[in-house]
């Protein structure tokens, strides 16, 4: 029986999780085979518990998910194996897979308020800084009320190594009080995957023309 990969990493409580999958050479007879999971202290596993192998199946995924919020490592092991295959009944299985969490980089929203004029006639600039440089691309949607608008549509899209996007907002008819929502990220960077901006959303005060602040 193998594990692949051998080791793994995830983001804290709410990122980004990440899959192994456990293969038995040759797929057990006569029933489902378990196996026990121990996840280290900051991690949780789905299935939770053990994981099972149907009769004849040769392999089974698991997902590992982040439970903490700081950089930690640790390592997941496995019990001793039970079903009714007495090639696997009863044996140890003595793999484990290193686990290491990594904490959310900072994705910073200024400023928090704008003001902007009515019908577009002057906007205003937002900017996302993020720290450290993200590894991968970023996506962010934005939530936009039908009040005002985004320059380039509602979603963000950040490339790797990139530390700043703008986003320019624009008022529409009325004049108002509102916000823009922005959404928690997606990025294969298990730093970012799942990541929250701060603050989450921006202020909108759009005014008459002639008396933007």
């Amino acid at each position: 029986m193998t594990v692949s990969p051998s080791s793994l990493t995830v983001g804290p409580l709410g990122g980004q999780s990440a899959e192994f999958t456990i293969t038995a050479h040759p797929p057990p007879t006569g029933g489902a085979l378990t196996i026990p999971l121990t996840p280290p202290a900051f991690a949780s596993t789905s299935p939770a518990g053990s994981a099972s192998l149907a009769q004849g199946a040769s392999s089974v995924n698991v997902t590992v998910s982040g439970t903490g919020s700081t950089d930690q490592t640790g390592a997941l092991s496995f019990g001793t194996l039970s079903g009714a295959d007495a090639g696997y009944n009863a044996q140890s299985f003595g793999a484990t897979i290193a686990v290491t969490e990594v904490s959310f980089g900072a994705i910073t929203v200024s400023p928090s308020s704008v003001s902007v004029a009515q019908n577009g006639a002057s906007g205003a600039q937002v900017t996302v800084s993020f720290n450290p440089a993200p590894s991968s691309p970023v996506r962010i949607v934005l939530t936009v009320p039908a009040s005002c608008s985004v320059v380039g549509g509602s979603t963000l899209s950040i490339p790797a190594l990139a530390t700043t996007v703008h986003f320019t907002v624009l008022g529409g008819s009325s004049v108002t009080s509102t916000s823009i929502t922005l959404g928690a990220a997606s990025s294969a960077d298990p730093k970012y995957g799942g990541a929250p901006a701060s603050p989450s959303s921006v202020a909108i005060n759009i005014v008459a023309q002639g008396l933007r602040a």
